[in-house]
């Protein structure tokens, strides 16, 4: 019947939750990067040794603007490779 149902779920629901470990959630930014054309290669390279995610990407005339989601503890580190990587060229804005 629907009690040795719910006793059932419950059981498992219970051994379930014993073992699972805990979970350790990294905070994250989203940002917007723009760069000229040239810089593209660089930009990619550094979003991945970064381990941002692409969100979206826009190609207009002067270049391209990709949204990014980055852990929070890697922000500077992109900001400053995007910096070297491209003279200071390429420009990187958190959004709220």
């Amino acid at each position: 019947g629907a009690g040795g149902l719910v006793r059932a779920y419950s059981g498992a629901a219970s051994r379930c939750i014993d073992q699972a470990g805990p979970v350790e959630i990294e905070p994250e930014l989203d940002c917007e990067i723009e760069a000229t054309f040239n810089w593209t290669g660089q930009l990619y390279a550094a979003l991945e040794a970064s381990g941002a995610s692409r969100l979206d990407e826009f190609f207009a005339d002067g270049g391209i603007r990709v949204r990014v989601r980055v852990p929070a503890s890697a922000f500077d580190g992109l900001r400053n490779a995007l910096r070297d990587a491209t003279r200071g060229e390429a420009r990187i804005r958190r959004l709220a």
